[in-house]
């Protein structure tokens, strides 16, 4: 293996291009997947959730936490 250069272009593009494929897949399996998952979780309980005295359909409230988590 070669030695690697400090401020080499291409390491820094291919470490910038795995960030982004890394921060992309983390947001989709956060946004699409989960909310599925969690609405055919609990699809057979109450629909509504009452937080902070809003009331909330609950595959919404996870949708709602995972964009502040984000």
């Amino acid at each position: 293996m070669k030695n690697l250069q400090k401020g080499d272009k291409k390491l820094l593009n291919a470490w910038a291009f795995y960030d982004w494929a890394n921060s992309v897949y983390t947001l989709t399996i956060a946004s699409a997947v989960f909310p599925i998952f969690y609405e055919a979780l609990f699809s057979e309980r109450d629909h509504y959730i009452d937080v902070f005295g809003m009331h909330l359909k609950n595959s919404a409230l996870i949708s709602f936490i995972t964009a502040a988590a984000f």
